[in-house]
């Protein structure tokens, strides 16, 4: 037997995977890391069958994790635990944060960036929208510069007419 070798658990502490769980753990219960304020500062904690790495990598490969995903927690303000935890790209991670501006109207929630592109509007002329004639006017009102169609429709009878599409 080598040195070191009665030591050896899982063999997988050189991967992204357990850095994450590492970093998951470490930002909810070490006092003294930068983002201890935002997890364990708040109450969220990890689960205790979580603790055993060998548990979080089964339950990770499990429900659909790739080297390209990270950890997210469903509801923001509950623990880290398998029925709250999903794998999501970097870039649906960087829309879940706190302070990421959502509105609803009409029923539909998205981002302030979202609604901008489903206005096709840049995201500043929205924040004007909003700033001079509130949300719902904003998200409701139609462009202002929409580029109108012209199309020529010919009826059954040989007769042109035009119509203009936006």
């Amino acid at each position: 037997m080598y040195r070191g070798e009665c030591n050896k658990t899982h063999g997988d502490s050189k991967t992204r995977l357990y850095r994450i769980w590492k970093q998951m753990r470490i930002r909810c219960r070490c006092v003294t890391n930068p983002t201890y304020k935002y997890y364990g500062a708040r109450g969220i904690t990890v689960c205790p069958e979580w603790d055993d790495f060998a548990v979080f990598r089964e339950w990770a490969l499990s429900h659909g994790y790739t080297e390209e995903l990270t950890i997210d927690r469903i509801d923001y303000n509950g623990n880290y635990e398998p029925d709250n935890c999903r794998w999501i790209t970097q870039a649906e991670q960087a829309r879940n944060t706190r302070n990421c501006k959502r509105y609803t109207h009409d029923g539909i929630t998205l981002t302030h960036n979202a609604w901008a592109r489903k206005l096709g509007i840049d995201p500043a002329s929205l924040t004007e929208r909003i700033k001079r004639h509130g949300i719902e006017a904003a998200l409701s009102a139609p462009r202002r510069n929409a580029r109108s169609i012209q199309t020529t429709i010919i009826t059954p009878v040989g007769r042109q007419r035009t119509a203009v599409c936006e």
